[in-house]
């Protein structure tokens, strides 16, 4: 069952520093050639291998984890054949040997190397679903344990089967009810046709004067939203800024205010960044009267939705032109949410992929009591970091009090106008004692800025809800 293999080594360094080509001892390797943790068969043809040991021999053991979990239904099932008693779970060699043959099954696959695959290495998440599925085939000896596995196993999955097959039905025929009625509503929606008919009648769908008033209103309002404060009431020199954003390009409307009885010589601006925000041009020196005001552009570019800082101060003379004077302004924060966009990812499968790939994840506690369900709380998430959520009809939402839907799990997907993609995975709870949602968001991202620019976004969500709102006055 072994051989032995020669190895020779190279030249050596002698104690003295110099190199040796002397004969050197040679030393044995023995080689096992039945190791089970080696794959022989490296060198067979795709078409000759089972389609299962072909998948590990690609590396794809998100497919072993569920084989391993079709391991563990199998011999539940094979186990309830029987009247289920202690001296049937463990007696009978028939069970025995099916726990021992799958656990034996599961330890080869996280065992199993390739050769012509040493890279790929199981990943964390399914070699612990796999120890996972071992430890329950290691503890099936007691009727109390069958039961309890079996009942989370097989009977909870199937009805969760039979949920998801009836949501998909139920969407299915809705959609072809509503065939007829898309084309006339995706022509409705055209931008295009919007712009041309603003164009010809001079508001946009044919309103009339008083609606097109309110959207002007609407988007005054939006810029005002937008406005920042960078000095205090008491400075010498106000200021604030109205950010705004056009794709890659980020411009500062800054409004300079004197509020001193003098004339402000030499005010100049001085302005950093921090992140991937590039300020492309320093504004001229100014002199400003007193109680004057002046107002200064200052266009930026913008490289990455990674978290962007800008930062700066007001300088000008003093009284006697011999010192100056400094006033340091609040620092700019980039809204990374004007550069994220909602996107759809319908291969679950790239998601998985990508989920694997990116290196940076943030992850957010969850704790609250200020949603009614947890599907309250996925929309307003969802409303606050721009995200989509991925399947949205395996997501029961008839009703809110029903039992089934005090846990939602799903995925989101995001990807900024830079070509930056976002992933997250919500896990939340609502727990019936007390009412509230319990969990945790992972996000993940090539970069760590928008991974942690994301996070802010989603701890917001719980306190934004606690502000008052003013109905009247």
């Amino acid at each position: 069952d072994s051989e032995s293999v020669p190895i020779t080594t190279g030249p050596v360094i002698l104690p003295d520093g110099t190199y040796s080509n002397a004969p050197i001892a040679t030393e044995t390797l023995e080689k096992n050639t039945n190791d089970d943790d080696d794959y022989e068969g490296d060198n067979e043809d795709a078409d000759d291998i089972p389609p299962l040991k072909l998948f590990l021999k690609k590396g794809d053991y998100y497919t072993m984890t569920i084989i391993s979990t079709c391991i563990v239904k199998l011999i539940l099932q094979a186990i309830a054949l029987s009247p289920l008693s202690n001296e049937a779970i463990t007696g009978t060699p028939v069970v025995n040997g099916m726990k021992q043959e799958g656990i034996l099954m599961l330890i080869h696959i996280i065992r199993f190397k390739n050769k012509l695959l040493i890279s790929k290495k199981i990943d964390e998440d399914s070699k612990e679903k796999i120890m996972q599925n071992i430890e329950i085939l290691l503890n099936l000896n007691t009727v109390e344990v069958v039961t309890e596995t079996k009942e989370i196993y097989l009977d909870t999955t199937l009805e969760a089967f039979q949920r998801q097959f009836k949501i998909l039905q139920t969407s299915k025929s809705i959609l072809q009810k509503n065939s007829n009625g898309s084309c006339n509503s995706k022509l409705s929606d055209n931008s295009v046709l919007k712009d041309i008919d603003f164009a010809i009648h001079g508001t946009k769908d044919g309103k009339s004067s008083a609606s097109s008033s309110v959207d002007s209103l609407n988007t005054a309002t939006s810029k005002l939203a937008k406005i920042v404060q960078l000095t205090g009431f008491s400075d010498p020199v106000y200021a604030e800024a109205c950010i705004l954003t056009n794709q890659f390009e980020l411009t500062l409307d800054l409004l300079i205010v004197n509020q001193t009885r003098e004339t402000l010589k030499n005010l100049h601006l001085q302005f950093s960044s921090l992140g991937d925000v590039k300020i492309l041009e320093q504004p001229s020196a100014i002199n400003v009267i007193a109680h004057g005001f002046h107002r200064f552009v200052i266009n930026c570019k913008v490289n990455s939705a990674d978290t962007g800082v800008i930062f700066g101060n007001i300088i000008y003379d003093g009284a006697h032109g011999d010192d100056s004077k400094y006033v340091i302004m609040n620092d700019v924060h980039i809204n990374i949410m004007d550069y994220i966009k909602k996107q759809d990812l319908k291969d679950d499968n790239k998601f998985r992929v990508m989920w694997n790939e990116f290196e940076w994840e943030n992850k957010i506690n969850v704790k609250t009591n200020n949603f009614k369900s947890c599907q309250d709380y996925l929309y307003k998430l969802c409303d606050y970091t721009n995200m989509e959520i991925l399947n949205k009809n395996d997501i029961n939402f008839d009703d809110d009090n029903d039992e089934n839907n005090r846990f939602l799990s799903c995925n989101l997907f995001a990807k900024s106008s830079f070509g930056e993609e976002v992933l997250a995975n919500v896990c939340i709870e609502k727990l019936p004692e007390t009412g509230d949602i319990v969990g945790n968001v992972r996000i993940r991202s090539e970069g760590q800025g928008l991974a942690l620019s994301l996070g802010e976004r989603i701890a917001m969500v719980a306190k934004n809800v606690k502000k008052l709102q003013l109905e009247k006055i």
